[in-house]
């Protein structure tokens, strides 16, 4: 199941205003989160790599074993 486009945008904004850019790299990638850190704001960052993690139903799975 895909989490919601909105429930994406307040954790992605919860994230951002709790870590730096460099905490929010290291938290996904020890969660396996695919690829390498998006560019931009660290709102735009949570909210692509948590799309990217969301369109991915392995990449979801494994994230949650976790």
């Amino acid at each position: 199941m895909k989490v919601p486009n909105p429930v994406l945008a307040v954790i992605a904004e919860v994230l951002a205003n709790a870590y730096s850019h460099d905490r929010l790299n290291v938290l996904f990638a020890q969660k396996g989160a695919p690829g390498d850190p998006p560019a931009g704001s660290k709102p735009a960052k949570c909210h692509a790599w948590l799309n990217m993690i969301n369109a991915e139903p392995r990449t979801r799975r494994r994230s949650l074993e976790r």
